[in-house]
């Protein structure tokens, strides 16, 4: 399995989970309310109590009430429940359930579009007016309805949801002064959570978002999907979580998913971050993607031409590889030479990138073999989205994504996560960095390529491109 690049945003889920009564001695079990105020129909109830197999079982309370099955929502329930469970002793996990529980999700304005939030309040779509928004919004629509903006919503959700619930049990304790018990911590979160979403999503995708929600910037391997094939053969139905539902589960224990997700896994991480004086800039593009059917696109091809596919996907791998080793190289230049990274730093804040010389410096050096290469990262893109019929990196945001590459400053800029039209991503070297003394609030000053970037979405017509408030984050899942 091939590295995956994780640089990780501020867009957070903020999850409680408490209990709201005590247990009835009488009638074990419980009812769970699951509550999402951003969303018109975010609200699901769930009935748990032991069952003589899986140890406890969850069924949503009433198919009839006006709200859908939330997939995400049911099945990350499931797993950190039954997880809980076999942490806990049965008398223990069932008294700090009570007979009813209240789990409240909230997540971050970035994470959906906010147009109509300003539109509604006559504010015109700048980070400045986003600014000026509740950092929870109501969507002031359904969960189906929603424009997502391409962040990885579900899998920080299952994260946040499921470290929640892990936490309030004491099954995870992440934020302990004890580096090897948070360390134990995270990884029990972050494997739990990667079951919950690829028995929602009903395959082993990527991997990478649910790491990012937990482990903030790295680079990342993904677990080899022999990892969890037995437990989700045992979990699914058909093998398939489908676009029915939730999936139905097989009479697998509590003790059979602990098993699973507490057993050493051979996924990788290790640790990255944007140099310092470069600024992660996040557009919301008005058009949405299918990220399961954009996977399952590229995967059919993969299955149906592995020797077309798999020299494609190597030749990704060395520049990724490539992309990770000069980000590190630059890094260190900012931590050996303070003075000549001011001063590449200066050059390439002044210059589009097509347009550095690689002998101004050795760190200007460093910066052109970093844009050089993604370039060719997203020709290789394109050329998936050619072989696989499948819109990695769609002409429409080719063309955007090479007038950003035309602003002076900017490093690189392309498509997050699966790809397609949900947004783009764009690094800049920060002005303020770049001319460390200076006052670049001054009348006399030039606009940062922050603001060029800006101006760019702004005025861009094939399609509407609105500014996020997120920047880059070295972080991932924390108590708070």
């Amino acid at each position: 399995m091939s590295e995956s690049l994780v640089i990780g945003a501020e867009a957070r889920f903020l999850t409680s989970a408490r209990r709201q009564s005590v247990l009835n001695a009488s009638a074990p079990g419980a009812l769970v309310v699951v509550q999402s105020p951003q969303f018109r129909d975010g609200l699901w109830e769930f009935k748990v109590h032991p069952d003589p197999v899986r140890g406890v079982l969850v069924e949503p309370n009433d198919l009839s009430k006006n709200a859908p099955r939330n997939r995400y929502v049911e099945v990350a329930l499931r797993v950190a429940l039954m997880v809980c469970l076999a942490t806990t002793s049965s008398d223990t996990f069932w008294r700090r359930l009570g007979s009813q529980f209240h789990i409240l999700i909230r997540g971050h304005n970035d994470f959906y579009s906010q147009r109509e939030q300003l539109r509604a309040r006559g504010l015109p779509v700048t980070t400045e007016a986003l600014a000026q928004l509740d950092q929870f919004c109501d969507t002031l629509t359904t969960i189906s309805e929603v424009h997502k903006t391409g962040l990885g919503s579900s899998a920080a959700m299952i994260s946040s949801l499921v470290g929640a619930i892990l936490c309030h049990f004491g099954s995870a304790k992440p934020e302990s002064e004890d580096a090897a018990v948070a360390s134990a911590a995270l990884r029990l979160i972050h494997n739990a959570a990667q079951l919950a979403h690829c028995l929602a999503q009903g395959k082993v995708g990527s991997g990478f978002d649910v790491s990012a929600a937990v482990y903030g910037s790295h680079v990342y391997r993904r677990f080899s999907p022999a990892t969890i094939d037995s437990v989700m053969e045992r979990l699914v139905r058909d093998g398939s979580a489908g676009e029915g539902g939730a999936p139905e589960f097989h009479p697998a224990s509590a003790a059979d998913v602990y098993g699973c997700v507490a057993a050493p896994w051979d996924n990788e991480y290790s640790g990255v971050r944007l140099p310092p004086g470069c600024r992660l800039m996040l557009g919301d593009v008005d058009a949405g993607s299918n990220t399961p059917k954009l996977v399952s696109g590229v995967l059919a091809w993969r299955k149906e031409k592995p020797e077309e596919a798999n020299a494609l996907w190597d030749r990704l791998h060395s520049l990724n590889l490539r992309v990770q080793e000069t980000l590190r190289a630059i890094d260190e230049a900012s931590k050996s030479d303070s003075t000549e990274y001011a001063a590449a730093l200066s050059i390439c804040s002044k210059l589009p990138a097509d347009q550095w010389d690689a002998n101004a410096s050795p760190t200007v050096s460093k910066f052109v073999v970093l844009a050089e290469t993604f370039q060719q990262v997203r020709a290789g893109l394109r050329k998936m989205s050619e072989l696989a019929k499948v819109p990695v990196e769609p002409p429409e945001q080719t063309r955007l994504l090479d007038a950003c590459l035309g602003v002076r400053g900017v490093v690189m800029a392309g498509v997050p996560g699966a790809g397609g039209f949900d947004a783009i991503f764009v690094v800049v070297v920060e002005e303020e960095a770049a001319a460390p003394g200076t006052d670049v609030g001054a009348s006399l000053a030039p606009p940062p390529p922050r603001q060029l970037v800006e101006d760019v979405w702004r005025s861009w017509t094939e399609m509407r491109v609105g500014p996020l408030l997120s920047r880059q984050s070295d972080s991932g899942l924390r108590v708070v």
